[in-house]
């Protein structure tokens, strides 16, 4: 998997479309979920799009909210409507990953 991020970095559609078709093709392990973060981080970081982002971000705490990989996936979704600047909605989300995580979030 990593080689492909690798490979595909300087062709995002490309590797969001080889990682979603990993994702759509196969159980939910440690693998597809990377896949799915990848997604998220592609849609995110390299078309700046953080609306499609908090979907990607969702559909990955959906598929596996107990796994380690939901408070990381959480706060990303956090970030992005604070990035947004949608402040009501980011502290919902802050405040529901406190909830789950038990540990304190700042809101700053």
């Amino acid at each position: 998997m990593g080689n492909i991020a690798q490979k595909m970095l300087n062709a995002p559609e490309k590797a969001a479309l080889t990682f979603r078709q990993l994702v759509n093709s196969y159980p939910i392990n440690s693998f597809t979920l990377a896949a799915q973060k990848r997604v998220a981080e592609i849609v995110r970081d390299r078309f700046g799009n953080c609306r499609q982002a908090i979907i990607e971000y969702e559909k990955l705490l959906k598929a596996a909210p107990d796994r380690p990989e939901a408070p990381e996936a959480a706060l990303e979704i956090a970030r992005c409507y604070t990035e947004l600047h949608n402040f009501d909605q980011a502290a919902v989300e802050y405040r529901a990953l406190d909830s789950r995580s038990g540990a304190e979030v700042s809101l700053r």
